[in-house]
């Protein structure tokens, strides 16, 4: 029997890699550790092999970038619009273009990828927003609701959003349930403007 060549593991620095398949690994590294033996894995080859992939110097890494699903750009403008009760002059507005812009986009014509950044990012706003199934959204975007300022305002100002879901979704609600109450009661029904003068803050809550 010829003699069977083996290779000593290199000295590797500690390094992050992206997530890589199983096998799209083993197999050059068996390649590899076991050249010279006609194929054959040996006892050390196997050995080497399990050292190079539980290498504690070599960290896997998942990334966790958000990846939009795989809706066209026309389609992710259309659901901005319709989630966040938008009309056109205010969609446009929100993602920085002028109307025969936003138009276009909606028609299937594809962005810069800048405005697609801000089209990815208000997507995502208005995709967590339906969660909430807020009624009546169209009527509420540009109630003064946030100290003086509408929702559509802080759109355009870029705020941060956190806790301005739940806060709609009270108003909204608020005023869903005064207008529930049977003009026959002879109880008066609140307009919206009223509810939210009557609610207590946002952030008095609890």
């Amino acid at each position: 029997m010829g003699k069977v060549t083996t290779y000593e593991q290199p000295q590797l620095p500690s390094t992050t890699v992206q997530s890589i398949s199983p096998v799209k690994l083993v197999v050059p590294l068996m390649i590899t550790l076991t050249a010279g033996t006609g194929g054959m894995v040996t006892a050390r080859s196997t050995e080497v092999l399990n050292q190079w992939i539980y290498d504690p110097g070599i960290h896997i890494e998942h990334s966790n970038e958000h990846k939009d699903d795989a809706r066209t750009t026309a389609e992710l403008v259309g659901a901005i619009r319709d989630a966040l009760g938008l009309n056109m002059s205010d969609l446009a507005a929100v993602m920085g273009v002028t109307r025969p812009t936003a138009y276009a986009w909606l028609n299937g014509q594809e962005p810069r990828p800048d405005a697609l950044k801000r089209i990815q990012e208000l997507f995502r706003i208005a995709d967590e927003l339906t969660h909430y199934a807020i009624h009546r959204m169209d009527m509420l975007v540009k109630r003064p609701v946030f100290d003086g300022k509408s929702f559509l305002d802080r759109l355009l100002a870029k705020e941060d959003l956190t806790g301005a879901f739940a806060e709609l979704k009270h108003y909204a609600d608020k005023e869903v349930a005064a207008r529930r109450v049977p003009k026959s009661s002879g109880k008066y029904v609140e307009s919206i403007e009223e509810a939210i003068g009557h609610s207590m803050p946002f952030d008095s809550w609890g």
